[in-house]
């Protein structure tokens, strides 16, 4: 029998909210879970792309310095081949010099250069090539023999000071075929071809002119101041040697150097 008053409930009724209650539980923890699955995949994500960049970083740097390395060695190279070509282009100068040197005919005003004479080393001072007048006073020359005036050039050597008695300045032609009778002058004018000295000064000392160590020209004692020619005939000489002058401690200039086949038209 009922009593009256009191509400009656049913157990499904009781059931529910706790139910209810329940089910919120699992979903905020299914969406925990997720949402915590969602973070890992997204680092799980971001450890993969470093994984893949990574090394990608790596090949990059390794590719620019691949490029520094590459470009230190191309400039390298390239330093190497210019100091190749300055080789070979001195090279084909000295051979030209050479194959000018092998004709019948080598001369020399000294007005463009030294034409391959080369100052000796085992001496005590050098020849200078110059213009004009000569530094100290009371010398020659006082003008160039080839030209006739001051633009021209000669070589010489002085006795000022700091020269001492005995010193010597040698100068070297450059190699030059002797067929077996040569004309050896100081001079240029169509005679042959000449070799012309100056000695000048109250300090002359010498001058010599070696072919082959033999002494084919030799002068010594102060001399007006003027040019003056000499002209050698060289016949028993064989072969490829080069010309020597030799100045010892004196105010000494050559100019016009010339050797031609044949005999000189006179020898002094």
């Amino acid at each position: 029998m009922k009593k009256e008053g009191l509400p009656t409930f049913s157990s499904s009724a009781l059931r529910s909210p706790f139910l209810e209650f329940i089910n919120i539980i699992k979903i905020a923890e299914l969406e925990r879970k997720t949402c915590l699955d969602s973070k890992m995949d997204d680092t799980k994500t971001m450890i993969t792309v470093l994984f893949i960049i990574f090394p990608m970083l790596i090949k990059v740097q390794q590719a620019l310095n691949l490029k520094e390395y590459y470009s230190n060695y191309i400039n390298r190279k390239k330093n190497k081949i210019n100091e190749k070509l300055e080789r070979a282009r001195k090279a084909v100068d000295e051979f030209v010099i050479e194959i000018e040197a092998s004709c019948e005919e080598f001369t020399c005003n000294f007005d463009v250069s030294l034409c391959g004479f080369e100052q000796g080393t085992d001496d005590k001072f050098n020849w200078t090539r110059h213009k004009g007048n000569t530094p100290s006073s009371g010398t020659g020359p006082s003008f160039d023999h080839t030209t006739g005036d001051m633009t021209g050039y000669f070589v010489y050597i002085e006795a000022s000071s700091p020269r001492k008695r005995g010193d010597n300045a040698k100068l070297y032609s450059p190699p030059l075929t002797f067929p077996g009778h040569m004309c050896l002058e100081f001079y240029y004018e169509g005679l042959n071809g000449t070799l012309y000295y100056h000695m000048s000064g109250a300090a002359i000392g010498s001058l010599k002119v070696t072919v082959n160590e033999k002494v084919v020209f030799s002068r010594s004692g102060d001399r007006e101041d003027k040019w003056y020619k000499a002209s050698i005939n060289v016949s028993a000489i064989v072969g490829w040697h080069r010309v020597t002058f030799e100045g010892v401690r004196g105010d000494i200039a050559i100019d016009d150097f010339s050797l031609t086949a044949g005999s000189c038209a006179f020898s002094k």
